[in-house]
């Protein structure tokens, strides 16, 4: 099972997501006018997602300060060829699962709008929420979060869903969307300044596994994870001021 976990576990790093957007939006170059729109729309989602996630999963991160299972308690080792480093809390992999269950939801509701909910969307949120179950089981498993970790992932996953939505839907919602993204952006530039004092037996831990953990955000990720979301979001005003 070990293995299976790993493979997993692999596949949800950020290259699969990229992917994804990418595709997005080479569809919507080569699709008729309304497939297009709809293609835009989901690349709009999808980036959004991802590119906000980054951002914010790296705030909560360094303000909450949480040890990963195997830090702490010398029965867990971990499983993962290449231990994760950093903080636990949230689970960076279970929020950026959400975003597949996002993308499922984002093509039923897109496609078919009209549509009487059948086996065929059932499948496709199925499908979503299953990624979302093995990407979270195969981190617990592999001792990289505990349940707590991965459900705090999860929250912070279908949370950002939600104020995507709420965005796309209002145009006064890109206000609440710039407010999340510098109360991000601040939190990670306080935790750089003020960098975290760890226990000695919590780094000696790590040391035994190569892993590095950071006592402070990495300033570059910092800055071009805002900056690409702060594109987004003012990608996201123009789009309301054109059909406004």
């Amino acid at each position: 099972m070990t293995n299976f976990f790993v493979i997993i576990s692999d596949l949800g790093h950020g290259t699969l997501y990229i992917l994804i957007c990418l595709a997005c939006l080479l569809l919507s170059w080569f699709m008729q006018e309304r497939a297009a729109k709809g293609f835009k729309t989901l690349a709009w989602r999808m980036s959004a997602f991802w590119v906000w996630g980054v951002l914010i999963n790296t705030a909560l991160k360094y303000l909450i300060l949480s040890p990963r299972p195997w830090y702490i308690d010398g029965a867990l080792p971990p499983l993962h060829p290449s231990p994760s480093g950093g903080y636990g809390m949230p689970s960076g992999h279970t929020q950026s699962a959400v975003g597949i269950f996002f993308f499922c939801w984002s093509m039923i509701q897109l496609g078919q709008k009209t549509a009487k909910f059948g086996d065929k969307k059932l499948f496709g949120l199925g499908l979503g929420l299953s990624w979302v179950i093995l990407i979270a089981s195969s981190r617990v498993y592999l001792n990289a979060h505990s349940l707590a970790q991965v459900i705090m992932g999860a929250s912070v996953g279908f949370a950002l869903m939600a104020l995507i939505l709420w965005i796309e839907s209002r145009s006064n919602g890109i206000f609440l969307g710039l407010v999340v993204l510098v109360t991000s952006l601040g939190a990670c530039l306080w935790r750089i300044a003020h960098p975290n004092l760890l226990a000695q037996e919590l780094l000696s831990r790590a040391l035994e596994f190569g892993v590095n953990i950071t006592v402070a955000p990495r300033l570059s990720l910092v800055i071009i994870s805002f900056s690409l979301s702060g594109l987004l979001l003012w990608l996201k005003h123009r789009s309301h001021l054109k059909h406004a």
